[in-house]
């Protein structure tokens, strides 16, 4: 089986993430014959117009997916940025001239959209690939039983205290609470400069765990969690939404709330 396609003139290799076709930035650069680093720094210019895992991904070491993947290059500490053909579509309009569009053409035509011509061709799958797909069913049948299986989270009290105002930016923008979140994760890494993969990595190490989420190890350290609820009050006030989160988030009646009888 032939693992590279050539596009003007120069090979790239297939590379697929849960089955579907990616590209690197090092891909898209050669092909367009552009300087190293041509392709990430548009990406990164524009960074908050992608959408993670439709647009690109970031594959780890220790991504469950990783297994999964076909790659024909080793995956850095830091991990791969991988584009779908959306993502690529999307960078690749920096590269505004004839030529690009005639390469973009034929990316989209020979890469991306090879596989599918294939898979509607394939009528007759081998008894490997069938057993393959079978095991991947079991997999995921037992993958959502055990989910079912586990206790759902308890959020601490910073957490839900955060889940509140980032409610009312969610309502304010109309949009679902995983976007508002992943685009405060953006703004959090470029106001202060970090790496919220690096903070996850060493919470996991300290918790002896194999996963968690980003809000967990910021709140587990404790300048990070004053500087994300910092980042977080100062978009309530931008958008002059602390009346309402001040309304919703109030304080429950004590006996040393009521007036003292003369």
């Amino acid at each position: 089986m032939n693992n590279l396609v050539e596009i003007n003139n120069v090979a790239i290799g297939i590379k697929e993430f849960q089955n579907n076709r990616v590209v690197t930035f090092k891909d898209i650069d050669k092909v367009h014959n552009r300087p190293d680093g041509t392709a990430r720094n548009a990406f990164n210019r524009n960074k908050k117009r992608f959408i993670e895992n439709e647009d690109y991904y970031l594959v780890t070491r220790n991504n469950p997916m990783y297994v999964s993947c076909t790659l024909n290059e080793n995956i850095p500490p830091k991990g791969i940025t991988l584009l779908t053909e959306s993502g690529y579509l999307m960078v690749s309009k920096v590269f505004d001239d004839d030529l690009a569009w005639d390469i973009q053409r034929q990316l989209v035509n020979a890469y991306f959209k090879s596989k599918e011509m294939q898979q509607s061709q394939s009528l007759d799958l081998s008894p490997i690939i069938n057993a393959i797909v079978l095991m991947q069913n079991d997999l995921q049948s037992l993958k959502a039983i055990n989910q079912k299986q586990i206790p759902r989270k308890k959020y601490s009290r910073w957490q839900s205290r955060i889940f509140e105002k980032c409610n009312l930016l969610s309502e304010h923008f109309d949009l679902e609470i995983k976007t508002i979140f992943h685009n405060l994760y953006v703004e959090f890494e470029d106001m202060y400069d970090l790496d919220l993969n690096t903070y996850m990595e060493n919470y996991k190490y300290e918790m002896n765990i194999d996963t968690c989420f980003q809000l967990d190890a910021i709140e587990h350290y404790s300048k990070t969690k004053e500087a994300f609820e910092l980042l977080v009050n100062s978009l309530l006030e931008k958008y002059d939404l602390f009346k309402q989160d001040e309304n919703k988030i109030t304080k429950r009646k004590t006996i040393f709330d009521d007036a003292i009888n003369e």
